[in-house]
């Protein structure tokens, strides 16, 4: 019986204890403040030597006691495997984090970063004068370090995935008249804005096609297309990175193939706007001659090893540092011109006109010069 009492005893102080006491309010349970989830920076350059760089951080993604002022960066937590490493705190996951990593006024790459960590991750890797993608004049860091090594390695070699090759002219007929440029009513169009054939947005190459038979009945005779080879603008196009492809927003090759056949078909010629001035800083021909002076494409674009003074453009200061010298990009430091005093150089574009010309463009619009 006293084995019960006690027992019933034992139960009943644990129901009190369930139930909060005897009567009394229980003290309110404090929770501890969440600990914010982290994004890793991973930066990488050839050198490897960070000392100055820092990561200049803001976007709702981060608190804004994280956020940074440009005078006053993030600097690394710490350098690991030839990298420096950045543990910056994310409040936000779904929102915008956005970063570049800069030494002083020096940015490399040159853009700025952004990603939404939850569906990017919680690693980005960071490579000097070099993005995952871009998107005008935003960048995406790359997501896994194979890829960033990649890329690292790739550093002063990206042109070999140019075609680089000579071109020898080849014959073609349009089937137009020998004259048609003394007379043609030409149309200037900027594929982009145009026509759209798939819905998504941007006018492309077979919205162009599709509309042909409207060009003729206006009477036109030629069509001068703004820039249609890839590019890294996302614009207008005139920061070519591939100036023997076609932009990959418009179509394809065959597309265009197709488009000068139709118009030709309509007593059309067709006529490209071609980039001879600058490239865009993304293109590998520039990427391997930001790597130094031994670079047999560093002499393919204008440097100088100290700033030049007393230079003003309707740009500005048209001289832009990279870190291994200042070039020269009249427009944006996202289009450094080419050194057309040199005969590769020249080459190089006599050889991309002959490449377009044998596919049957009937000539050129020459932008900048």
């Amino acid at each position: 019986m006293r084995a019960l009492r006690i027992s019933a005893a034992l139960c009943m102080v644990a129901l009190v204890a369930a139930c909060g006491g005897g009567g009394g309010g229980s003290p309110p349970v404090v929770q501890p403040p969440p600990v914010p989830d982290t994004v890793t920076v991973y930066y990488l350059r050839a050198d490897p030597q960070y000392d100055g760089w820092g990561l200049h951080l803001w976007g709702d993604a981060i608190d804004a006691s994280t956020g940074t002022t440009w005078t006053s960066p993030r600097r690394p937590d710490h350098i690991e495997n030839d990298a420096a490493v950045f543990e910056v705190p994310i409040v936000n996951l779904n929102g915008e984090f956005n970063f570049i990593a800069h030494n002083g006024d020096l940015k490399s790459p040159v853009y700025d970063m952004s990603i939404v960590p939850a569906s990017f991750g919680d690693e980005a890797w960071l490579v000097q004068d070099s993005v995952a993608s871009l998107s005008g004049v935003v960048g995406a860091p790359y997501n896994t370090e194979s890829a960033a090594l990649a890329a690292l390695n790739a550093l002063g070699n990206a042109s070999a995935g140019l075609d680089l090759m000579p071109v020898v002219p080849q014959p073609t007929d349009s089937g137009l008249p020998a004259d048609w440029a003394d007379s043609a009513a030409f149309v200037e169009i900027y594929v982009r804005a145009y026509q759209d054939s798939d819905g998504d947005g941007v006018g492309d190459l077979q919205g162009l096609i599709s509309r042909l038979d409207y060009l003729q009945a206006l009477g036109v005779k030629g069509i001068w297309l703004m820039p249609v080879f890839e590019s890294a603008d996302d614009d207008h196009g005139y920061a070519v990175s591939d100036y023997r492809a076609i932009e990959s927003d418009y179509g394809t090759m065959a597309d265009f193939e197709t488009l000068l056949a139709e118009a030709h078909a309509r007593g059309i010629a067709v006529i490209v706007d071609y980039v001879m001035n600058h490239a865009a800083s993304t293109n590998p021909l520039f990427l391997d001659a930001t790597t130094g002076s031994s670079n047999d494409k560093y002499d393919w674009f204008v440097w100088e090893a100290a700033q030049p003074t007393g230079w003003n453009t309707f740009a500005g200061d048209p001289w832009r540092n990279n870190g291994n010298g200042w070039y020269y990009g009249v427009f944006s430091p996202l289009m450094p011109d080419f050194n057309l005093e040199n005969p590769e150089v020249i080459d190089y574009h006599k050889d991309n006109l002959r490449f377009w010309l044998n596919k049957g463009v009937d000539g050129f619009r020459f932008d900048a010069v």
